[in-house]
Order: C-alpha cells, then sequence, then structure tokens
C-alpha cells in the first residue's frame, strides 16, 4: 500500500520500502539514541522479511566470503573487540537482505524508493528550518546524545551555539550528514530534470546546514548541472554561469569557509588535518591486514597519537577539547585502517559500481566524490547506509545494467 501525501508535478510518496530505507538512514545518521543501532536490525530485517525468499546458494557464497574475511581479520587483530565482529556482521546481513527484497522487482524500484525517501528528508528539514526561521521561541534546547540541538516536539531539530547562526539538521544528527543527503537528493532530482526551481529550493536547504562538506558536494552538483544541461539547453547554461558571476559575492563565502578549514585555521579544519595525518600512520603500520574495527581508546596506545595532535594543537586547546577529541571521523580511511589496503580497494571498487549512481562513467564519478567529501569528515562507513552501495553492486550490477537504459532517474 502506498500513500501519496502531495499531488501533481511534485508529491511525496511512502510505503514500506520507504519507511525501511528511511529506517536504514536513520540508524547510521539519524540524531542518537540508546541501542538504536541494535533495535533497528531486528526492525529493518523484518520489514525486509521478503528477502529471505530470495536467498540463493550466491547469497550464501558472498556472505560466507564476507564474514570469512571480517573473522580473518579479527584473528590478527586483538583490538578488533568481538562485540563489533558480531555487530558489523549483523548490519552486513541486514544490508543484504534489504537488496534482496528487490530482487523480483528490480533495481529500478530500489532506485525510485531510494529518491523517494530523500525527498521526504528534504521535505522535513526544509519545513523545519522555515519553522525555525519564523517562529524559533517554539523551539527549545535539548541534548539526547552528546550534541546540542534545539527542536520544536521532537519533530524538527536545528542545532548550533547559543548566538551564532543555527544549523538544519533534520532528523539526523549531525548537519554534515543532512548536507550528504541532500546532496545526493539534488544529484538525483538533476538527474531525473526536475524543475529548475525545486533544484534551487533543495540548494537553499543544502545552504541552511552551514557544512563545509556540503559546500564542496555542492560545487560538484554545480558542474554536474552543467554537464547534464550543456547539450539539451544551452540558454539555461548561460544564464546559469552569468548568475554565478553575479552572485559571485556567495562563491567567496564559501571559498573563505573552505580555506578557513583547509587552511586549519578553526578547531573543525584542525581536526580533520589530525585524523588525516593520524590515518596514514595507522596505515602505514597495518597497510595489509588493517587494525581491525577498534575503540576509540585503541588509538591512546599509539604514540605518534599525542605527537600530531601536540603539533597541531595548543597546550590550551588540548586541555579544553582533551585527546582525539570527538573520535576519529575519517570514514574514508576508516575503510583501510580497518581492513588494509587490499580490501579497502576492493571495498570502494564495488562501492563506485553501485547500482543507485547510473551507468554513465562522469555520473559515477561525481556520485562517488559527492560520498567520499563527506566520508572523510563523517565517520559513517561503519554503518548499513554506507554497505547497501558496494553490494548492490555485488548483487545487482548485471541486473541494473539492463534496467537503467530504459530508466531516467
Amino acid at each position: 500500500m502506498e500513500l501519496t501525501i502531495l499531488r501533481n508535478r511534485y508529491s511525496l510518496h511512502l510505503n514500506k520500502r520507504i519507511v525501511t530505507i528511511l529506517l536504514i538512514i536513520f540508524q547510521g545518521c539519524g540524531i542518537d539514541f540508546p541501542k538504536k543501532g541494535v533495535i533497528l536490525i531486528f526492525i529493518i530485517v523484518f520489514l525486509s522479511r521478503k528477502g529471505f525468499k530470495y536467498f540463493s546458494y550466491s547469497s550464501f557464497k558472498h556472505l560466507l566470503f564476507i564474514f570469512l574475511f571480517l573473522i580473518y581479520n579479527k584473528l590478527f587483530n586483538s583490538a578488533f573487540d568481538l562485540s563489533k565482529l558480531l555487530f558489523v556482521s549483523a548490519l552486513i546481513f541486514e544490508s543484504y537482505i534489504f537488496l534482496l527484497s528487490y530482487k523480483k522487482i528490480g533495481v529500478s524500484v530500489l532506485a525510485d524508493d531510494f529518491y523517494n525517501a530523500l525527498n521526504l528528508i528534504f521535505f522535513h528539514a526544509f519545513v523545519g528550518y522555515i519553522l525555525y526561521l519564523f517562529l524559533p521561541f517554539l523551539f527549545t534546547y535539548s541534548k539526547p546524545s552528546n550534541y546540542p540541538y534545539y527542536t520544536l516536539l521532537n519533530i524538527f531539530y536545528v542545532t548550533g551555539d547559543i548566538g551564532s547562526t543555527m544549523r538544519n539538521t533534520g532528523l539526523l544528527w549531525e548537519p554534515g550528514l543532512l548536507q550528504l543527503m541532500l546532496n545526493i537528493f539534488l544529484f538525483f532530482s538533476i538527474k531525473r530534470a526536475a524543475p529548475n526551481l525545486f533544484l534551487l529550493l533543495i540548494c537553499l536547504a543544502i545552504f541552511s546546514c552551514f557544512s563545509t562538506s556540503g559546500y564542496f558536494c555542492l560545487i560538484l552538483n554545480y558542474f554536474y548541472f552543467l554537464r547534464f544541461n550543456l547539450n539539451k539547453d544551452k540558454k539555461l547554461v548561460s544564464y546559469v554561469l552569468f548568475f554565478s558571476v553575479l552572485f559571485s559575492s556567495v562563491l567567496l563565502f564559501i571559498w573563505k569557509d573552505i580555506a578557513d578549514k583547509m587552511g586549519g585555521e578553526n578547531l573543525s579544519g584542525l581536526a580533520r588535518y589530525r585524523d588525516l595525518y593520524i590515518g596514514i600512520e595507522l596505515i602505514k603500520e597495518k597497510p595489509f591486514f588493517g587494525h581491525g574495527i577498534f575503540e576509540e581508546a585503541y588509538l591512546y596506545t599509539k604514540d605518534y597519537v599525542s605527537q600530531i595532535q601536540n603539533n597541531l594543537f595548543s597546550e590550551q586547546t588540548l586541555n579544553i577539547i582533551g585527546n582525539v577529541a570527538g573520535g576519529y571521523v575519517n570514514g574514508f580511511l576508516e575503510i583501510f585502517i580497518w581492513f588494509g589496503i587490499p580490501a579497502a580497494i576492493l571495498v570502494y571498487h564495488y562501492f563506485y559500481r553501485n547500482v543507485f549512481a547510473g551507468n554513465h562513467v562522469h555520473e559515477k564519478i561525481i556520485f562517488f566524490c559527492i560520498m567520499c567529501f563527506t566520508f572523510i569528515a563523517e565517520p559513517i562507513t561503519y554503518t548499513s547506509f554506507f554497505f547497501i552501495f558496494p553490494l548492490s553492486a555485488m548483487m545487482y550490477s548485471k541486473q541494473n545494467e539492463m534496467q537503467l537504459k530504459e530508466l531516467s532517474i
């Protein structure tokens, strides 16, 4: 049964499959609450139970290969906690069963459902931020996790310090994750030739996140928009280029924010450098088999972690924020650190070939870069949201090549 909330050209669709995708996104990226990940594993597997009907010998081989590799990795790394092994195995199994539930209806429906789920995330975040701008007194302070929020009835959320610009976070635990969903949604909306006004609204929602990663990804979508329309509407491309120059002050604002982070002039930028240098040292230490999925305390056992932090942060800053403040957040390097270079290359190879992005090389590259730019700042490569992409290529790449020829997504 499908519920259509709005009709005409713009519509919001909701059915069991879309709810499942929303839960997968919320499981890894949503506002945190105790045992969220474990609870949602059972709910998502239950909602995806149709996938068990299509479990085959090929499915068994896929999962056996993955689980044997994880066990092998655990044997080489004492830091790879057993609970982490069990949890990541459950997430992979959950993602696999979810994707199997589309075996009969096909990847075109999977792509549509994913788009509709992102549409709901956009609509919710856009409405929530508009409510905050016009009715800020209705929002009250809330701290369900270690992150400060202002919320309206625990339905709409913004985040930020008192006196600063409030950042849109939707129902996700951090604005950097909301920008990812919105930039992916913008990518697919461009691909679907959505109305230009609608694309502009998505861009405004991305700006409301005030995320440096979001600006990087938005620039990628900007070039994708020009590339997509170059042969279809040259006049539109000319107008976009003209207004880009006309409103170049906005681009200067974006560039200043990026330059501050890249130049390491604020704590966020310094933390990115810290994670880059620590990640390189961890990879150099165990390049082939990795360190396994470890707890934050494992980093304290490495002398070079303290040395890197002392070189980047002042003593006064370290006294305020503590060691490895916020944990290790470079999700892109985490795959290399956990599993070693050969396995990480294989994971990202399948990730690049995912069935969501389409078959054109330039689209695959843009989609891959949008995701990876965000992974650099967000540790979400340990989520079912991440796993569905490489697993989709492993399971459906041939079917996708046939179906997406007839699908405009």
